[in-house]
């Protein structure tokens, strides 16, 4: 989910950290990855209301090392990405309509929304994807980090995510860093915007045609990061380059690369798209968000989650 094999490129960057190294900071979670996965999951398992069950341990579990979890829930979806939405969320069910989707994705973060105010955990809804809320917090202080499978989070401009979280024995997760991101990769935001534009994201899966992550990448470390996304709109009416076709001798191999990769991109008329550089480079307004954690209802939380829903294992039944 996100920009195509980004999460590949920037695997040499990770760094596996123990979890006690969280302690005392406030996280941003994307609520929808630990639902998403949690469902496609119990499709093969008997075990009913597996995303609550699992939304509850991993919640106790950052509680109990003093983290302060912040959940953020999808808000209204880009219409861009209703094609992505529908691949998530129906699994091998692709054909569902977009209005299904979203309700049952709705139905699901109602209960787990319950079930974080039970727990006195803090939830907010994002204007728009819950990723992009997730990063707004991240680039503006209010958290540390953000936890989402989401890699297009990078382009929203988080700057510290963590992923695959391990509680067994002494706890570790994988953080990434944009700052090493940006130092041994020479990858900044613009350039991971651009290189959606060129491979594929959730917004436009197919990308230019014939362009893979190797090349793309390439000529996208031959320029600096703040002139990468003007590059790409100069490409239609771009007279150097124009002339530069006209002369071989000219054609250094940097040119000869961004001239293939442009004449791909140009059979596109709408590239480089305004509309998904524009998502990823507002930033809507959001309420305000506060990073603490309130005493549970533990009443609440036996009615709603122990009888009537099953969430630590069977129901309970009234004899």
């Amino acid at each position: 989910m996100g920009v195509k094999n980004l999460w590949s490129l920037l695997t040499p960057v990770a760094e596996k950290i123990p979890l006690w190294e969280l302690h005392g900071k406030a996280i941003g979670i994307d609520l929808s990855g630990w639902v998403c996965d949690s469902e496609n999951f119990n499709q093969n398992n008997s075990q009913k209301n597996m995303y609550l069950r699992n939304l509850f341990f991993r919640t106790y579990n950052l509680l109990l090392i003093g983290v302060i979890p912040i959940f953020v829930l999808d808000g209204e979806a880009p219409l861009l990405k209703y094609g992505a939405i529908e691949k998530r969320i129906g699994g091998n069910k692709g054909s569902m309509k977009t209005h299904i989707v979203r309700k049952r994705l709705n139905s699901f973060q109602k209960q787990c929304e319950l079930l974080l105010n039970i727990m006195g955990v803090t939830c907010v809804y994002s204007p728009g994807e819950a990723e992009q809320l997730c990063a707004i917090l991240n680039k503006n202080g209010v958290v540390s980090g953000i936890v989402t499978q989401d890699s297009d989070c990078f382009l929203y401009g988080a700057r510290v995510v963590y992923r695959n979280f391990n509680t067994s024995g002494n706890g570790s997760v994988d953080v990434y860093c944009m700052e090493s991101i940006e130092k041994k990769l020479n990858i900044g935001r613009n350039k991971m915007i651009a290189l959606s534009l060129l491979c594929g994201c959730d917004y436009d899966e197919k990308g230019v045609k014939g362009i893979g992550k190797e090349i793309a990448i390439k000529f996208l470390q031959s320029l600096d990061d703040d002139v990468v996304l003007d590059r790409l709109r100069q490409w239609k009416n771009d007279t150097v380059l124009n002339s530069v076709v006209m002369d071989i001798k000219s054609q250094t191999n940097e040119i000869k690369l961004e001239l293939k990769i442009r004449n791909k991109a140009m059979e596109n008329k709408n590239f480089p798209s305004e509309e998904i550089i524009e998502e990823f480079l507002k930033e809507p307004n959001y309420p305000k968000v506060s990073a603490k954690w309130i005493l549970p209802d533990i009443n609440a939380f036996i009615v709603e989650f122990c009888i009537n829903q099953t969430v630590l294992g069977k129901r309970v039944r009234n004899k």
